[in-house]
């Protein structure tokens, strides 16, 4: 555990309740490549000195206890397992009915009466949250690949994490009828722990490998001296780098401007992830608590070489018109990430007309329905597209040797982190020779030399 992580997070938790009059809320910070337990908290909390004088139900660890609908969290793992299945690109266009779509005898409705939309990409559709293109993304699946690409993900059963009382969720044995498999596709009908979709998240960040996520680092025998280290350990690989790539680029459209994750964002920096409203289901008796949200988000930062993955729910906010994950979550999201970013001391990335843009890319069309927008907003879109499109040229070409030449250092360092890329550099000023060369296969180690020389004799 971080200790100012995990104060941070306790504090802002805290303070989300207090806010939106909310019932309690709970939080997870992971290190996006090996799935250590960063910081790990629930609220109300209570003073570990007087444990037992507290009730159960407080001192429970709701993080890998409490199980719950997970909302439109989900729908990243539809499009994941179409991504993986070669079902769909980014950029497979799905009629999306203009807001209502009969499915036997009920009919999907988007999550906002104002949401109508004659069709939408892959992208899109994540980066708006539509449940209708979601729904029919999960119909051309099928239940019994969508069931197993959930498995794979790690829901439905127990991580095997090093802490008491984990769940294992709920994931329904099929078969299961077109109106729950739309469902399940939104993230209703299907019951998760915040651990699990903390850890999913990571798996994207990391390339694809899903980890058991662990929260002890060493024991020591301080009668012998001897220490026993723990470090990560892999499940399984859920995605190709190639899928991953393409998934955690989309996952940045969600929180671009005009879009549902916008209030996640990050001054400095571009995140990924994706907000998440659930209704709550009653505990005692069948169907949902009238007025009853979940309001979550799940994301990672940076976008490019993710460090932290961090997951948010605050449960039953009662503050009026303020449900949404976007309105709750996705602010509680920005705080918690914005100090974890400035406490690692991660450098922001610049956003600049350097950026180089290839107008095919997919992240385009993200903005192809924003028409009418102030100047401001229409500076912000282009920043966000620019960087996108860089992103997303730079996943393309992730196994060949970029051209570094003329770079500082600086930027040779973030252009290669780019395509998970690591430089032995020597000399100073600016780089002046690539070992191998630009344009050959990155070798299997992912690491390259750089030689670097005064800016007039680089070449």
């Amino acid at each position: 555990i971080d200790s100012d992580l995990q104060h941070t997070l306790e504090k802002e938790l805290k303070n989300a309740i207090s806010e939106f009059q909310a019932e309690n809320a709970v939080g997870v910070i992971l290190d996006a490549k090996t799935s250590a337990i960063l910081a790990m908290s629930s609220a109300p909390s209570f003073d570990a000195n007087q444990a037992a004088k507290t009730r159960p139900d407080i001192r429970r660890n709701r993080a890998v206890t409490d199980v719950f609908e997970p909302g439109s969290t989900m729908k990243t793992f539809v499009i994941a397992a179409a991504l993986r299945e070669k079902i769909v690109q980014p950029n497979t266009k799905y009629n999306t009915e203009n807001g209502k779509f009969k499915v036997g005898n009920r009919i999907i409705r988007e999550a906002e009466a104002k949401h109508i939309w004659p069709q939408l990409t892959v992208s899109e559709i994540l980066a708006y949250s539509s449940n209708i293109g979601t729904t029919k993304i999960a119909f051309d699946l099928g239940p019994e690949i969508l069931q197993k690409a959930f498995m794979d993900f790690g829901f439905g059963q127990k991580l095997g994490v090093d802490l008491p009382g984990e769940q294992k969720g709920l994931l329904h044995e099929l078969p299961w009828r077109p109106h729950l498999l739309a469902n399940i596709s939104f993230g209703h009908g299907v019951a998760v722990t915040a651990l699990q979709m903390a850890n999913a998240y990571a798996s994207i960040a990391n390339g694809g490998t899903l980890n058991t996520p662990y929260i002890v680092q060493s024991i020591r025998d301080y009668e012998n001296g001897e220490t026993k280290e723990f470090g990560p350990q892999k499940i399984r690989d859920v995605l190709s780098p190639a899928d991953a790539a393409n998934l955690r680029l989309m996952l940045t459209g969600a929180t671009a401007t005009g879009f549902t994750g916008e209030n996640a964002k990050v001054s400095g920096f571009i995140v990924a992830g994706k907000t998440g409203t659930a209704q709550k289901v009653d505990p005692n008796g069948r169907g949902y608590i009238a007025g009853g949200y979940l309001s979550s988000f799940a994301g990672f930062i940076p976008a490019v070489d993710p460090k932290y993955v961090i997951y948010v729910m605050v449960d039953h906010p009662k503050k009026k018109y303020s449900y949404y994950g976007s309105q709750v979550a996705a602010p509680l999201f920005s705080r918690v990430a914005s100090y974890a970013a400035r406490q690692a001391g991660l450098a922001p990335v610049m956003i600049s007309e350097k950026n180089l843009v290839d107008k095919n890319m997919i992240a385009n069309s993200f903005f192809k329905t924003l028409k009418k927008k102030s100047a401001s907003a229409q500076k912000l879109e282009t920043e966000n597209q620019n960087h996108m499109a860089e992103l997303g040229r730079n996943a393309a070409e992730a196994n060949v040797i970029p051209d570094l030449k003329r770079l500082s250092l600086r930027e040779a360092l973030q252009r290669a982190s780019l395509q998970n890329i690591s430089l032995k550099a020597r000399g100073e000023g600016l780089v002046s020779e690539i070992i191998p060369e630009p344009g050959t296969p990155v070798p299997s180690s992912r690491k390259i030399m750089v030689i670097l020389k005064p800016m007039d004799e680089a070449k």
